[in-house]
């Protein structure tokens, strides 16, 4: 025998992927009980972060993307002209007397 059946397994042992919805609905419901037992209300509690958005950037940003959700990153991709990775020695050779040629004439 080769001794796999000793190996172990998986190291997440079933805790991989998302929590399961029941969890996430407890947590949203405990999040919720708390907020309406320090702040009275939902809307009160909103209302604090606002008070404390005026001099917080970090809670006028929470609020914001309460509001209208996260901004979204964009990223601008440029393509580039293929070149090859290898030239022959001759085409090194012929771009290396270019490149002279070139600093030669710019410099006089």
């Amino acid at each position: 025998m080769d001794g796999r059946i000793n190996n172990g397994g998986h190291s997440n042992k079933g805790y991989a992927g998302r929590k399961p919805k029941e969890d996430e609905n407890r947590i949203r419901t405990l999040s919720i009980n708390a907020l309406a037992s320090i702040y009275g209300s939902e809307e009160k509690a909103f209302e604090h972060i606002a008070e404390l958005s005026k001099e917080s950037y970090a809670h006028l940003k929470l609020l914001l993307e309460y509001a209208y959700g996260k901004a979204r990153i964009t990223q601008e991709i440029i393509e580039k002209k293929e070149q090859p990775f290898h030239y022959s020695k001759e085409e090194r050779e012929k771009r290396i007397k270019e490149l002279i040629d070139e600093r030669v004439l710019t410099d006089v």
